[in-house]
């Protein structure tokens, strides 16, 4: 740091952070470097299943020095995927940490999850029950024909609503974002699924759907 200011240094470091060290300890220098340490806060929480999950959260109060290390965060692709969670203006994030046996990489990191799609295909991910609505996911085994790693299927009270497929890797996104998902179906907009789909990277994935029942919006 000079004058509360990272260096380039410290800034190529957070960019091209080794994997290796894992999501947390990159987490854990972010912090170190940060102005105004009552701006950073470690804590943990419980997730749509129950499971306790280490989260951060970091507010730029403005400092130009702490937006440039959330710039650099954000070029750093592989963490920015798995480890974001939201934004909102003011220069306020949240970061999450799932659970990784072994950190990923660019190359491996879709081709894993693939690997793990066709070994467990048929197995319910998750259920969510909201608003009269409920959401369901499975892996699927045959991609090539479904055109997608996992299924997503959204019934209401009266029946089928709407089912797509989703890519396996991002299919927790959906969970995630349920009360986003279930309220943008209500209003008849696709504000939900552009939230659960953000890639990090300017872009955003949004399901393909197979189904849609008379009377979805």
């Amino acid at each position: 740091m000079e004058n509360n200011y990272p260096t380039n240094k410290e800034l190529r470091m957070i960019k091209t952070w080794d994997y290796k060290k894992g999501f947390i300890e990159l987490a854990k220098y972010v912090a170190s470097l940060w102005s105004y340490p009552d701006r950073v806060r470690f804590y943990y929480s419980k997730d749509f299943r129950g499971s306790r999950i280490k989260k951060l959260y970091l507010s730029t109060g403005g400092w130009s020095g702490n937006e440039s290390i959330i710039f650099a965060l954000q070029q750093n692709h592989i963490f920015w995927i798995f480890c974001w969670q939201k934004s909102i203006r003011g220069g306020h994030y949240w970061f999450i940490f799932p659970k990784i046996k072994k950190p990923p990489t660019a190359e491996g990191a879709e081709e894993k999850e693939r690997r793990m799609m066709r070994e467990i295909d048929g197995k319910e991910l998750f259920s969510i029950d909201d608003r009269g609505f409920n959401i369901k996911a499975w892996y699927l085994k045959d991609t090539e024909t479904e055109q997608g790693d996992a299924l997503i299927r959204i019934t209401r009270k009266d029946g089928l609503f709407k089912e797509a497929v989703y890519p396996a890797y991002k299919i927790y996104n959906i969970a995630a974002h349920s009360d986003d998902i279930i309220t943008s179906e209500i209003n008849g907009d696709q504000r939900g699924y552009l939230i659960a789909g953000l890639t990090g990277l300017g872009g955003y994935i949004m399901p393909k759907p197979i189904a849609k029942a008379e009377g979805a919006k």
